[in-house]
């Protein structure tokens, strides 16, 4: 399915909403071999925007929840009652699923609520998540780091990074944030 890119609203800390989703960060390649290879029962996607990847695991089943901080991402989220507003300098938040997915996301928070986002992902089995790289341009890109950054964040809370899903997933698509940036962390407990 295409996806045309609309207006962004642009919320100051909180990143932009883009009207009819980022085609960038739609995966239905990577995310059918999640829910195949893993037998996905529940996924939250941390950073949601207006729902796509709850969109499309619903459809197959995964009971999903979409947390953003954005109120018109959740005006035009695509999984009735599924959707949570909240934003991470807030606090962390709690809400366990075998999977988290953050798409574009976590160069959106700046360092010091960190242990806030990881809150979100410390209760899942399986992170797949994207970075921005340091200087790679964006609207409120406060937090640009290299991959061995987010090797040792996660490292810290009880992650190891699985550099072989991760390049299996980031071959199976071209041209979205996750073939280029994309990344997996397994819980170790």
């Amino acid at each position: 399915r295409h996806m045309s890119i609309g207006r962004m609203s642009c919320e100051g800390h909180l990143g932009g909403c883009i009207e009819g989703g980022d085609p960038r960060t739609y995966c239905p390649n990577v995310w059918d071999a999640i829910i195949r290879e893993e037998a996905v029962p529940s996924m939250v996607d941390v950073g949601c925007g207006i729902g796509g990847a709850c969109e499309h695991f619903a459809a197959a089943g995964v009971h999903v929840t979409g947390v953003d901080g954005s109120v018109p991402a959740q005006a035009m989220f695509r999984v009735p009652g599924r959707f949570v507003l909240h934003d991470f300098t807030s606090g962390g938040i709690y809400k366990p699923a075998w999977l988290v997915w953050s798409c574009e996301f976590v160069e959106h928070v700046e360092s010091r609520y960190l242990p806030h986002v990881m809150s979100a992902f410390r209760y899942c089995s399986m992170v797949a998540m994207t970075y921005a790289e340091p200087g790679q341009s964006g609207h409120h890109h406060v937090n640009c780091q290299p991959a061995a950054y987010w090797i040792g964040a996660f490292n810290a809370n009880g992650f190891a990074f699985d550099a072989e899903t991760t390049m299996q997933l980031r071959a199976m698509d071209t041209g979205t944030h996750f073939a280029d940036r994309g990344m997996v962390f397994r819980q170790c407990n």
